[in-house]
């Protein structure tokens, strides 16, 4: 399993409790060091590459992608789908958590069509995210999101 976008581990942390191979990708070397001090409390082993998820490459194929990359589609770097076409450089299967926007659920599929990605499942939830970064208004915000299983077609 690789997983872009790890931030401070938790989906690779989860993956290796479930008995998962885990590489976790990460460019915030902060995010890094505190996915560092979450494995150091456990058993658990993860290989942890600092490096920009978008320009990583590994001679090995992994089968399966988890990723939560930085929300938007309409963002002039980093977009969602760029993570999500990465994703699938490296795996078979990506399971990708996403902006869940009336825009995104529209434009989101055929974006990946367009790069032969097949949605095969699709989930909308809700998901609380507290402030973390100096650009969020809230304290506390409900955030609509998009769950997909993904496949290269």
């Amino acid at each position: 399993i690789i997983e872009l976008c790890a931030g401070t581990g938790i989906l690779s942390i989860a993956a290796t409790v479930f008995g998962g191979r885990v590489t976790a990708v990460e460019i915030d070397k902060n995010a890094v060091q505190i996915m560092k001090q979450n494995l150091e409390k456990t058993d658990l082993e993860c290989e942890i590459k600092h490096v920009d998820a978008l320009y990583f490459q590994s001679p090995e194929k992994f089968d399966t992608a988890i990723l939560n990359p930085p929300f938007g589609i309409q963002q002039k770097k980093a977009r969602d789908m760029d993570f999500i076409i990465q994703a699938h450089e490296l795996a078979d299967i990506a399971y990708t958590i996403v902006d869940g926007s009336i825009k995104n659920q529209t434009h989101l599929p055929i974006l990946l069509a367009k790069s032969n990605i097949d949605i095969l499942e699709s989930y909308l939830d809700e998901f609380p995210i507290k402030r973390s970064y100096p650009w969020h208004k809230y304290n506390r915000n409900i955030h609509q999101v998009m769950i997909l299983r993904t496949c290269k077609v």
